[in-house]
């Protein structure tokens, strides 16, 4: 069973872990600028069907004062929160500082130091420009974490 870490920007990225291993199985960076509303309900349900995602997780925004980037973020957030309710699967927001603290056991950690985590323990050498994937994959193993002190939840038959 997977799970899935999804840092959403312009390219949403996706980084899935198997749960049983606790390694990453598959990531995913996915163009959103110029698909519909429909057409990305249509990639990420497909992904979770296929990927066989049991629980997701995002990052919680950091308010900004663009109004227009806000509002492509909290369209994204619906969409995952709707594949999450018709799938029957749970969904998390993580706040930046836990992410970070979960992942780094650094709670202020930058962009660059969460990457260069990545590369190093991970031995991912090579990530694409930018952020997007290492903080996806952070996302994920923070996730992860999350999950493991919920016993209840990790118990669960039906996950």
């Amino acid at each position: 069973m997977n799970i899935a870490g999804i840092d959403i920007g312009v390219k949403l990225a996706i980084a899935i872990v198997e749960l049983e291993s606790e390694k990453i199985s598959d990531v995913e960076q996915i163009n959103t600028s110029q698909l519909t509303f429909s057409e990305l309900f249509s990639v990420l349900n497909n992904l979770v069907k296929i990927k066989k995602i049991k629980c997701m997780g995002y990052e919680k925004p950091i308010y900004r004062a663009n109004i227009k980037s806000m509002q492509k973020y909290i369209e994204k957030v619906s969409t995952l929160k709707l594949i999450a309710s018709i799938n029957k699967i749970p969904i998390f927001e993580l706040h930046p500082t836990s992410i970070k603290k979960s992942f780094t056991g650094f709670g202020q950690a930058s962009k660059q130091q969460i990457r260069e985590f990545v590369k190093n323990v991970y031995n991912i050498t090579n990530l694409k420009k930018g952020y997007d994937i290492s903080d996806a994959i952070a996302i994920s193993f923070s996730l992860l974490n999350k999950l493991k002190t919920q016993t209840h939840f990790m118990s669960d038959k039906n996950f």
